[in-house]
């Protein structure tokens, strides 16, 4: 597991240290920095069961966020006594959800500046999204 203070990296043959660049497709080279190579770290460790903080660093959103999403069933978890243990395969495959729909979005409003079909799908989702807020400063 990787830890900030610890800089370590757990794998079948034993703990290595954390990388500290990484090579391209192309042969270039690029330095990583501490946070960097604590992601890279996350995504290379064997372990199958990750922190809620571990999580939330894969998915970059904050820790209470995860916690949140878990009480609303979006991950799933293990407790282990009063903490949660998240399935790394879970994460991972909310973090690639969440991106495909960013994605989606994206040329959602690209395609609403000349498809009146799209603007108006825009449109709904703008007041929709006012009425959850509305709901939540209530």
């Amino acid at each position: 597991m990787s830890k900030a203070s610890g800089h370590q990296l757990r794998v079948k043959s034993g703990v290595e240290s954390l990388p500290t660049s990484v090579t391209f497709a192309n042969g270039k080279r690029c330095k990583l920095t501490a946070k960097q190579a604590e992601q890279v770290a996350l995504l290379l460790d064997e372990e199958d069961m990750l922190s809620p903080e571990q999580a939330a660093r894969l998915l970059c959103v904050s820790r209470p966020m995860v916690v949140r999403w878990i009480n609303e069933g979006l991950l799933p978890d293990t407790p282990a006594g009063t903490h949660h243990r998240i399935p790394k395969s879970a994460v991972l495959s909310l973090r690639d959800q969440r991106r495909h729909a960013g994605v989606r979005a994206v040329a959602l409003i690209a395609a609403s500046k000349s498809d009146p079909g799209a603007a108006r799908k825009t449109a709904f989702a703008r007041v929709a999204a006012a009425q959850r807020v509305a709901k939540l400063t209530k």
